[in-house]
């Protein structure tokens, strides 16, 4: 699998004979996916890319899935995709992907804030269809009311993603 991760991306008949493959062969797509944060985002996220990835999307690619980097602090421009890698793609193939992480907790400043980005994974788990096929159903787990959400679980993968704030005491 490896081989197929690391071709050149310049190669486009290669490009498109994976993307290919992907689109029709499910255990193929998984194996790709869940070996390359970048797989994963190039096929469950096309609708996110409006450029051509630049060098250092590579460089952010690589970090989240180096495992023996513990602690990383990223600086770029706004519009680089922080978010988009790091809150919104990462947490779900943490999960899917080779880490097989089973519980991700996503910190934010505050509450609100904190409730957005789960709204965002919640969305894209409702609203991607190939990505719902492949990750298959969650549920949310509430504390406090219909309007909190706190959890997504994933119970295919027996995973969990849970928010949480510095407004707020983290338990459990």
């Amino acid at each position: 699998m490896t081989n197929i991760v690391t071709t050149n991306p310049d190669d486009s008949d290669d490009l498109d004979r994976i993307i290919e493959r992907m689109l029709h062969d499910q255990a193929f797509r998984m194996g790709v996916v869940r070996e390359s944060h970048a797989w994963f985002f190039y096929y469950y996220f096309p609708h996110y890319i409006k450029f051509k990835m630049a060098q250092f999307h590579e460089w952010m690619f690589a970090l989240a899935e180096n495992t023996s980097i513990r602690t990383a602090i990223i600086i770029a421009f706004r519009g680089a995709s922080k978010s988009t890698l790091f809150m919104l793609s990462f947490p779900i193939w943490a999960i899917l992907g080779k880490q097989q992480i089973k519980h991700v907790l996503i910190l934010s400043s505050t509450q609100q804030k904190a409730q957005l980005l789960l709204q965002h994974i919640k969305r894209e788990l409702e609203t991607n269809r190939v990505l719902r096929i492949d990750l298959g159903p969650f549920k949310e787990e509430r504390n406090g009311g219909e309007w909190n959400t706190t959890s997504l679980y994933l119970p295919r993968y027996d995973a969990k993603i849970t928010i949480g704030s510095v407004e707020q005491s983290i338990r459990g």
